[in-house]
């Protein structure tokens, strides 16, 4: 049953993006997970619950796939930890995950020359095309797979990343060829990715807790697109068909159809098709599900609790209604980075968590450096615990004071502008406080501050 409530504490990662370090470095941080050994398997790592005995469960929040260089070995593992823990371990789908189901339209062979239907993604206006990329690189599949990565799925070091990783298991180096083939057959029936869809859902709840791999918003609170409906590309004159649903267990086995749905036609209709003069492919509804630009924020994938200055804000009235109905106190989710902790919303009767660390620092070569965090969620209760991208230590319960998750007034800042407090650091009893860089969306300014010299500011 969708609603059952938690019988012991769930830990919580998220948008590892085939980061394997930084993933197994989370598990090693969580107090309700380990990294063993699978022997049977030549020795691979494999995921475990530290207090087998116990009644824990574990979440992964999506975006398994994509910048480094991991894929495989993450994907595993987490698949090995569900096939063993069906009950206990639950996947959400992310949109670097949904994503991969274009690549068996757009690398056959008639899209990967000149003139394609993929010569320009919607999503990304401002990237390079696919004519202007040929133009320097050439056609076919090889240069279409890179194309597509780089300038349509912002993850350029993705092929050379999936080389590396297949190289890591020995034998002759893989061609681009072998690369490309990769990426083809972990679409297929058994291969990683396609038993990572079929094992995953867009939002699952467990108690009091939801979890969806974005945020909730009026359009997406309940809201399930219509079955067959094409979603892909996008039309901004026409609403988009659905449902809304007011049960959110029955939100979420809608939601489940839909994904089936969208994987069982896109299986049977993998590449482009000419049906009543328009062009389409298999699983096109869950393709646009998972781009802001054709839902027009009636996804759960794409969307965020920050505004679009990158400010944290309360969830909508909409949206708390539809909670509090329900018996829902805690969101949590990932896909908007928020510096190098995970973000913390407490405001309207709603605890949220949003726990995307993937831009903790600029400087470093994977964009993360040392930051790493654990987020373990009981069933009153929350804590977060890491490390930021300077190794400073944290580790708190959300509730520990009464500014966490809160907008707050700074008295070092002679502007007056408003700050959202994000952390309570382990050792100095400062309270970590953060705004947006007005010059970058994904760098935020923080400040470790005395209690003393903060004050609650007007809820956004």
């Amino acid at each position: 049953m969708a609603g059952r409530a938690a019988r012991g504490a769930m830990a919580y990662i998220t948008d590892a993006e085939g980061n394997a370090r930084f993933f197994w470095d989370c598990v090693a941080r969580s107090p309700l997970l380990r990294r063993g050994c699978d022997t049977q398997r030549g020795g691979k790592a494999r995921l475990e619950f530290a207090s087998p005995a116990a009644h824990d469960a574990f979440v992964y929040g999506g975006d398994c796939f994509d910048k480094g260089g991991g894929d495989i070995e993450v994907a595993e593992a987490l698949l090995d930890f569900k096939d063993r823990h069906a009950d206990r371990v639950h996947l959400i789908i992310g949109n670097r995950d949904s994503n991969k189901i274009r690549l068996t339209s757009e690398l056959q062979p008639q899209e990967v020359v000149l003139p394609s239907s993929t010569a320009l993604a919607y999503w990304a206006a401002k990237r390079v095309t696919w004519t202007e990329w040929a133009e320097g690189n050439g056609t076919g599949r090889v240069s279409k797979l890179k194309w597509i990565l780089a300038h349509t799925m912002g993850a350029a070091e993705a092929f050379e990343g999936r080389r590396a990783e297949l190289a890591a298991a020995g034998g002759p180096r893989p061609t681009d060829e072998d690369v490309v083939e990769s990426f083809l057959g972990s679409l297929r029936p058994g291969g990683f990715v396609n038993r990572y869809l079929r094992r995953a859902a867009l939002v699952h709840r467990v108690g009091n807790t939801l979890f969806v791999h974005g945020g909730l918003t009026p359009e997406n609170i309940g809201f399930v697109p219509e079955l067959g409906v094409s979603l892909d590309p996008p039309d901004a004159d026409r609403p988009i068909p659905g449902t809304r649903y007011s049960d959110v267990d029955e939100w979420t086995a809608r939601l489940q159809e839909f994904t089936e749905y969208n994987l069982d036609e896109w299986e049977a209709r993998p590449h482009w098709e000419c049906i009543g003069g328009a062009k389409t492919r298999g699983g096109c509804g869950l393709i646009g599900y998972g781009y802001s630009k054709t839902m027009r924020g009636h996804t759960v994938m794409t969307t965020s609790f920050l505004n679009a200055a990158g400010m944290p804000h309360a969830p909508a009235a909409p949206v708390l209604d539809f909670l509090h109905r329900n018996g829902i106190e805690r969101v949590v989710t990932g896909h908007q980075p928020y510096g190098d902790s995970p973000g913390l919303i407490r405001l309207g009767g709603v605890e949220v968590v949003f726990a995307d660390t993937s831009y903790s620092d600029g400087g470093a070569e994977d964009n993360r450096g040392v930051a790493r965090a654990a987020v373990t969620l009981h069933p009153t209760r929350t804590t977060i615990s890491g490390t930021l991208s300077d190794a400073t230590e944290y580790s708190f319960d959300t509730d520990a004071h009464d500014y966490l998750g809160r907008p707050v007034l700074y008295a070092g800042d002679a502007s007056g502008e408003v700050w959202w407090c994000k952390a309570l650091l382990a050792e100095s009893e400062r309270l970590l406080i953060a705004k947006p860089c007005q010059t970058n969306r994904f760098k935020l300014t923080h400040v470790k501050a005395a209690p003393s010299d903060l004050a609650l500011a007007a809820a956004a």
